[in-house]
């Protein structure tokens, strides 16, 4: 079993990483061919290795340290490294598989998104390790070898991976859409099932782990100008939250239809209570964000986490995937939200997807209250691999949430529509499609338009680029014109070359 661990800033770990670095053949394949002294190397190891973004590492197989991942900073999120491998340890073909879990550490445990390597023309066991792991070739100079590698942030939920390549991770979100009656909350299930969804998310507190059973008017005044005015925040989710006792049920029956089904818990009971039953992932709430109790209570169950961007700041949702990081959280992922309910679709600003991506380096999607399906559609072509839609059994369900939820109708258009709209995004393809390259027949190409005779001059008026493009290449027309027929050509016979001495 290969695991990797940190280094230790002492002699001890020093003296193991020098000895292995000043071995012959190390020596013979690095940038300096010269063993070092324990003089300048403990300089070195003190003073630069753990200068760096991503700290020095070492590889551990059955709980033997028997390589070292070192690295140089070359951009905020861009790092060189270099791997030294215990020489007893060579010719075991466990190159590859070291590069495997280094990887996949440095993707999860750090910031850094693209990792360079300079190798030795060559070292060519070192370079064939690197290519199958992904690496590729850039460019070489002075017979050094050049090779990058760049992560596609992905994000797991019980084994379904979620990427730039993979079809987008649709939500039903149910929130109070039930009224509380449990039939309801089958019912629901069944039509997000039918409608496509890959899961279904529940909100779960109560109305004391919201707020208080308070009648001052800052209770109720900041319910004024939303669809919930009239109510105090304590009547609103008294109405709304669904009851703790149906989540273990409603995730089973979720599964048996073949659906993931986790929550948003707006405190820490809420995470202690659904750690209970074994929920696979966590969403942060928009409103939400701002409370590092509960985000670092979410990170510290080591559960992959989902959060809605909603009103944040960027630094804000910066504090938050700190936290989220610096607690143990392996994964993470950021919809894009306005929290607007409705929200109008020109404040969707679907632009920032894209930043979110470059900024953070993790999956992207869009939680969306905008009525209809065009605003989720419009955010698939713009990079967002989870969509989360509020939805509801039918127009007028006298839900709190109604306004802006889908029915099972137009959910099941959107997630249509996401699917198509997926297979046109495909790949970066030049020289046409198969069906295209049927239609290359209908190109210009040069012809002789009118009958030559041999000796007779190529003229505008007997050679034309017309259709089909059987004949030879117009880049050529400038090279025949004004030049002598070799033979007789009949009119309509394709252009060639050989015409010309």
């Amino acid at each position: 079993m290969i695991q990797i661990k940190p280094v230790l800033k002492n002699d001890q770990d020093a003296q193991l990483i020098m000895k292995w670095r000043n071995d012959p053949v190390t020596c013979k394949n690095s940038f300096r061919e010269t063993p070092f002294s324990w003089h300048e190397f403990k300089s070195l190891f003190y003073n630069k290795y753990f200068e760096n973004q991503l700290p020095p590492l070492f590889v551990l197989y059955q709980n033997k340290k028997i390589a070292f991942i070192g690295s140089t900073n070359i951009e905020p999120d861009r790092v060189n490294i270099s791997i030294n491998i215990d020489p007893s340890f060579r010719g075991r073909n466990l190159a590859t598989p070291i590069l495997q879990k280094a990887l996949h550490y440095v993707k999860n445990n750090s910031s850094v998104r693209t990792i360079d390597v300079e190798i030795k023309s060559h070292n060519k066991a070192s370079i064939k390790s690197f290519q199958n792991v992904g690496f590729l070739f850039k460019d070489s100079l002075e017979g050094i070898n050049h090779y990058q590698l760049t992560f596609h942030p992905s994000f797991f939920i019980d084994g379904k991976s979620i990427s730039s390549n993979s079809n987008t991770y649709i939500i039903a979100e149910l929130s109070c859409n039930h009224n509380q009656n449990i039939t309801l909350a089958y019912q629901l299930i069944d039509a997000a099932a039918q409608a496509g969804a890959d899961a279904v998310k529940l909100q779960t507190y109560t109305a004391d782990t919201m707020t208080l059973p308070c009648d001052k008017p800052i209770f109720k005044d900041c319910l004024n100008g939303t669809l919930w005015e009239g109510k105090s925040l304590y009547e609103l989710y008294s109405k709304a939250y669904t009851p703790w006792e149906w989540h273990k049920d409603l995730k089973n029956y979720a599964n048996k239809k073949g659906m993931d089904l986790f929550s948003s818990p707006f405190d820490t009971t809420a995470v202690d209570f659904l750690e209970s039953i074994n929920i696979p992932i966590y969403k942060i709430a928009s409103f939400e964000i701002t409370d590092h109790i509960l985000i670092k209570r979410i990170a510290q169950t080591g559960k992959p986490v989902i959060i809605s961007s909603g009103m944040a700041s960027l630094q804000e949702l910066q504090e938050a995937v700190s936290l989220l990081r610096d607690n143990g959280c392996p994964q993470i992922a950021i919809l894009k939200c306005t929290s607007a309910y409705p929200a109008k679709p020109e404040d969707a600003n679907l632009s920032t997807i894209q930043h979110l991506i470059n900024t953070f380096n993790v999956v992207v999607g869009l939680s969306d209250h905008t009525l209809g399906i065009e605003v989720p559609i419009a955010s698939v072509v713009l990079g967002a691999r989870i969509i989360e839609k509020h939805f509801k059994l039918s127009d007028n369900s006298g839900s709190e949430d109604d306004a802006f939820s889908l029915t099972p109708t137009e959910f099941k258009q959107m997630v249509d529509a996401v699917r198509k709209v997926e297979k046109t995004i495909g790949i970066i393809k030049y020289n046409g499609t198969q069906d295209e390259t049927k239609s290359k027949i209908f190109r210009r190409s040069l012809f002789v338009v009118k009958d030559v005779q041999k000796d007779e001059l190529f003229t505008e008026e007997n050679v034309k680029s017309i259709r089909p493009s059987n004949g030879l290449h117009t880049k050529h027309y400038d090279q025949i014109i004004g030049k002598k027929s070799n033979q007789n050509i009949s009119f309509g016979t394709p252009f060639s070359l050989d015409f010309v001495n």
